[in-house]
């Protein structure tokens, strides 16, 4: 009798650490899932030129969705040298001479327009990008209330897509509704 329950334990606790060790693999399949899922959907890049009213590309800007925001490298060779607003626009339409199609700043969040450092500036705002003597312009810049994710209500690829827009003048983060930046001089539309 000794032998059978001596038995029947080790039996019972093999059958139990095979099945602790199952559930165990199922745990980390579960969280290598997740951030194999979270890692997909922060990968998105997407190349947009921006062009002038007659079709002249002035720069160019790399958008890539990471954890921290949509990361934004634009780099010119072409814009006049000197401070220059730049901003997302709820319209990804590109239509010249003013880009007026473009909408207002991209605001999905009915905020008053500031730096995008205050929380509460439109999504759409961005610090002003710069150009040095020789007409270079090379930034990174993390824009941290918009996504490239599909579905967030902050997501520059909704339906009508959104634009990414330089003026002429660089934005002053105080005058309402755009920080007086003067004239759209470049627009690139952004959609999915």
């Amino acid at each position: 009798m000794n032998i059978r329950f001596v038995l029947s334990l080790l039996i019972l606790s093999t059958f139990s650490l095979v099945s602790c060790t199952n559930q165990d693999d199922n745990h980390k399949t579960s969280d290598n899932q997740r951030v194999e899922s979270e890692e997909v959907a922060t990968s998105i890049t997407i190349t947009i030129p921006l062009q002038d009213s007659k079709g002249k590309q002035m720069a160019m800007a790399n958008l890539t969705q990471k954890q921290d925001g949509v990361h934004i490298n634009v780099t010119s060779s072409s814009l006049p040298t000197g401070e220059h607003g730049f901003h997302f626009h709820e319209i990804g339409k590109c239509e010249g001479p003013d880009f007026t199609s473009a909408g207002d700043h991209f605001n999905p969040m009915n905020q008053q327009h500031g730096h995008q450092d205050d929380h509460q500036s439109h999504a759409g705002d961005l610090p002003n990008i710069r150009s040095n003597e020789e007409k270079m312009t090379n930034e990174t810049i993390i824009a941290k209330h918009v996504s490239l994710l599909p579905g967030k209500k902050n997501t520059l690829l909704d339906e009508d897509g959104s634009a990414l827009i330089i003026h002429e003048q660089p934005d002053d983060y105080t005058t309402q509704p755009s920080g007086n930046a003067g004239a759209r001089m470049a627009c690139g539309s952004i959609s999915s």
